[in-house]
């Protein structure tokens, strides 16, 4: 089965889910605490994005005098001067940090981080400082952002921008988060840090003034990036000591690591997967997408060994993995159990696989770019058949995820095949699924298929438009739309023959009516209800992608009745 492209149109970013630890909460202005998807005096939507109409903050309780992390990411609006001083919300958004009678503060905006009316070490003065500068951020955009704060020092991102503002800090005041109108915030986690075990290290300059790293503007939305991660012991090495001496990037793998994996075969693909030991049990660890769709697949070890394939099959109900049970295994892979503390951005990684279906183990290199709560993103550029393949951490051995799409980042998928989208490359964590389902094989074999269906003529859909936006040969392979065309192609030449102008307009028009009428159709024909957890999602993806299909051939109609109207 192919590596799952995700390309956006007018789609929501991918979502993971909001994780609150002991008695951390969010708070608005009246007290009202944070709890699921229901924030007092803002505006939370089914996807989670909170919002505001007018210019608001939330408290993050229970972090006074406390070191924590905070991640998430924010959609900027615009600038707005009636909540604070101006140029505390330069472009709709800020976190307030250590705050003390509404003046005194550490603060990261979308341009800055300021030292407001203090030192670093807490005593009281009426300066601002801008400790660094930001370079202006792209608005209408997903832009993720963290802070870590301790005792020691403040930890900050912005986009792709980095720095460390050195302690001591002052422990005392509130946090918060300010926000004006038109901006939007998701995907928050919030995290008690245990002070002893903070790491020091951070990005500065010989004077200790922070140092942002080089900026590249984030053109499309990207999932939650991690702070850097708090290493423990010898787990938490740094990369120059992982790759020194011949580290890990260049040792060989250890014949039951490369042993592991397994080539899976269906009817209607290939992918990658591998062998995992988890609770005492042997499992084969893949997506949920190389397994949907097919009537029948193998399952075989690069060692040649053929694994049964009629055991117990699970899939997570929040993500695209499957696992399913085998009797026994002589080679297999250990599985982080807690990848956002054990791995360290930066360490050295490889991804395992069925590169391109070719039916061997290849090796894709690269190193550990971010973690979230339920992605890991890397660069090592995995291909289609690697979908399912363990991506492991070479400082600790172990496998941080599993390799499963690449998400391509555009304004606008209907747009021309010249504009070149930039690529990340995302894998599944393990260690962080709670929930998981029994599959019926009959079942899911299924609905795969009917979802493929559906996938296919959006593709085909998309395909049509683009070679119309080219005004391009038209060529498709879906009968129905071949039909409609067709019939379209045939009226348009009839009233070309009859100089016929307003033939020739009602024509175009039947045409995108036509076609509407074929997306409704089809749009029925699966009830979401009855399908498993992994598909009733895909169906989601597929419903958003169908309707930013629609909006655009009934704008299209509009255009024609619009010009039919005026009699032009």
């Amino acid at each position: 089965m192919n590596l799952r492209f995700i390309t956006y149109l007018t789609l929501a970013a991918f979502l993971s889910g909001n994780t609150w630890l002991g008695a951390v909460m969010l708070a608005s202005p009246d007290g009202k605490t944070y709890v699921g998807d229901q924030l007092k005096s803002f505006e939370v939507n089914a996807s989670g994005d909170i919002s505001a109409t007018k210019d608001a903050q939330f408290t993050l309780l229970n972090t006074d005098g406390k070191s924590f992390k905070l991640i998430g990411q924010v959609w900027l609006g615009g600038a707005s001067n009636t909540l604070s001083a101006p140029g505390d919300l330069p472009d709709g958004f800020a976190v307030y940090m250590r705050e003390t009678d509404g003046l005194h503060r550490y603060q990261l905006s979308s341009q800055s981080f300021k030292v407001k009316r203090r030192n670093l070490n807490g005593a009281l003065k009426n300066t601002i400082v801008e400790a660094a500068t930001l370079s202006k951020p792209a608005l209408g955009v997903w832009i993720p952002f963290s802070v870590e704060v301790t005792a020691s020092k403040i930890s900050y991102q912005f986009g792709e921008q980095r720095g460390v503002i050195p302690g001591p800090l002052d422990m005392d005041g509130s946090n918060r988060i300010a926000f004006a109108p038109g901006t939007h915030i998701k995907d928050l986690q919030l995290e008690m840090l245990d002070d002893t075990s903070v790491n020091d290290t951070g990005v500065n300059n010989p004077d200790g003034q922070a140092q942002p790293l080089p900026v590249t503007e984030l053109q499309q939305p990207a999932p939650p990036v991690a702070a850097p991660n708090r290493g423990r012991g010898a787990r938490g090495r740094s990369t120059a000591a992982s790759t020194a001496r011949g580290g890990p990037a260049q040792r060989r793998l250890p014949p039951n690591v490369l042993n592991s994996v397994v080539i899976i075969e269906g009817d209607q693909g290939a992918g990658s997967g591998f062998i995992a030991k988890m609770r005492d049990q042997f499992f084969i660890v893949t997506n949920q997408h190389v397994l949907s769709g097919n009537n029948k697949f193998t399952v075989t070890g690069v060692d040649g060994t053929k694994y049964p394939v009629n055991g117990a099959l699970f899939g997570a109900k929040d993500s695209d993995v499957a696992i399913m049970k085998i009797p026994t295994a002589e080679n297999f892979i250990t599985v982080d159990d807690n990848s956002a503390s054990d791995a360290n951005i930066g360490d050295a990684v490889v991804v395992l696989g069925n590169a391109e279906g070719g039916g061997v183990a290849t090796q894709t290199i690269g190193s550990l770019l971010g973690v979230g709560p339920k992605l890991v993103e890397v660069n090592a550029k995995f291909v289609q058949g690697n979908s399912g393949s363990p991506i492991i951490d070479r400082v600790t051995g172990k496998v941080l995820g599993l390799a499963t799409f690449v998400r391509t980042f555009k304004s606008d998928e209907l747009q021309t095949a010249a504009d070149i989208p930039q690529m990340h490359w995302f894998g599944y964590r393990l260690d962080t699924i709670k929930d998981w389902e029994p599959l019926d094989w009959s079942r899911f074999s299924s609905e795969g298929q009917q979802l493929a269906k559906m996938n296919d003529l959006n593709n085909a859909f998309i395909k049509t438009i683009q070679q119309v936006q080219a005004k391009s040969e038209i060529q498709v392979t879906n009968a129905t739309i071949n039909k409609a065309l067709s019939t379209y192609s045939q009226e348009v030449t009839n009233a070309m023959k009859a100089k016929n102008a307003r033939d020739v307009n009602d024509a175009r028009q039947r045409l995108w009516v036509r076609l509407v009428a074929v997306l409704d159709e089809d749009s029925s024909a699966i009830d979401s209800s009855k399908l498993y957890s992994f598909h009733a999602d895909d169906l989601k993806q597929q419903m958003e992608i169908r309707k930013a299909i629609k909006d655009y051939m009934l704008s299209i109609i509009t255009q024609f009745r619009s010009v039919e109207a005026n009699g032009k």
